[in-house]
């Protein structure tokens, strides 16, 4: 039996990302990191951590992501699709107890869908 390399558990990250086996992904492309840090790993599991609902741990392989690899648009694109849900998601919340004014703003640029009943043309 040989040691994988961090290639090897890269790939076979992927492939149960793929499979929707997320845990085991995030194992895989730990065990890539210890082995050998690099960018396209910590987009990989950054991107399985967003799928699960994990944003804060998607955002922090994102950011080493691109440490690493200024020029990654892929993570700089999923890492802003991130924070643009996470600001919607508190705007709604704000505008629930009484404060609607950037989330108004964020539905009339098309960042956000108003799911709170509130509608900005009446105010």
């Amino acid at each position: 039996n040989y040691p994988m390399s961090a290639e090897t558990y890269n790939n076979r990250g992927i492939t149960y990302s793929k499979k929707g086996r997320y845990d085991l992904a995030i194992s895989d492309f730990t065990k890539s990191l210890e082995i050998k840090p690099d960018a396209k790993t910590y987009y990989n599991r950054g991107v399985t951590y967003a799928i699960k609902g994990q944003y804060n741990l998607a955002l922090s392989d994102l950011k080493r992501c691109i440490e690493l690899d200024p020029m990654n648009k892929a993570a700089y694109d999923i890492r802003g699709s991130i924070l643009a849900g996470l600001a919607c998601s508190d705007w709604e919340n704000a505008c629930r107890l009484g404060n609607c004014n950037h989330l108004n703003e964020g539905v009339k640029i098309g960042l956000c869908i108003d799911t709170t009943g509130n509608n900005p043309e009446l105010e």
